[in-house]
């Protein structure tokens, strides 16, 4: 194969190659024309925390237990104090630390 006839088949790879491009540039084109790279993102996001929270709910109706003592814990763990002060009252005594008592140790420093 002669230099000429190298360089006529590389021009032609790279024109059908350029031609490939641009009608996949033009298609790509076209599909932002119809919606935005946003809206796009927006949609993924939606359809991902929608299959989440679905499988979340499952999760959650199947270990029904551990959802209900978790949130006794995260309850308890809000009102500690409050329950702390009530446990208290009723034995009369400080049985468990309140609020006045963190107050007191930060105070110390």
């Amino acid at each position: 194969m002669s230099v000429t006839d190298k360089l006529r088949s590389d021009r032609a790879a790279r024109d059908a190659a350029k031609g490939a491009f641009g009608s996949r540039l033009d298609q790509v084109r076209e599909d932002l024309e119809v919606r935005s790279i946003g809206g796009r993102i927006a949609d993924k996001v939606t359809s991902d925390a929608t299959e989440a929270a679905i499988e979340v709910a499952d999760v959650a109706r199947d270990n029904k237990p551990i959802v209900a003592g978790t949130l006794a814990a995260l309850i308890a763990w809000f009102f500690r104090r409050r329950i702390a002060g009530l446990v208290n009252r009723m034995f009369g005594r400080d049985v468990l630390p309140t609020r006045e008592d963190d107050e007191e140790k930060e105070s110390d420093w």
